[in-house]
């Protein structure tokens, strides 16, 4: 009743989606991870990620009737926000290449040897 006829006469079909399991979101989680290790090192930094920090990801992050975005979310405003305070400290130089990793439940950076 709140749509004009014009609008509703062009919806042909309803489609329905699943929600993700965890193991498609932690593929995902994987795939935007790789995405910001690439932002990062165009910046001139090198840094990888362990399989904790995708676990850290779906534990704080997993919203099967959501989908990705909260991932995403996560990502943008932990990692990310994280990554760029110790660059800006000066905890991180561009000639060493770092581990992202989680140490009792928080993020940390370590040299990767």
């Amino acid at each position: 009743m709140t749509f004009k006829p014009e609008f509703i006469n062009r919806i042909d079909e309803t489609v329905y989606f699943l929600p993700l399991s965890k193991e498609t979101q932690r593929e995902i989680a994987r795939k935007m991870l790789d995405e910001l290790m690439v932002h990062v090192s165009e910046s001139n930094f090198k840094l990888i990620y362990d399989e904790k920090i995708v676990d850290f990801v779906l534990d704080s992050a997993y919203a099967p009737e959501f989908g990705a975005r909260p991932l995403k979310r996560f990502i943008q405003k932990s990692l990310e926000t994280y990554i760029a305070e110790e660059i800006i400290k000066g905890n991180i130089d561009s000639r060493i290449t770092y581990r992202l990793t989680v140490v009792n439940n928080e993020l940390s950076i370590s040299p990767f040897a």
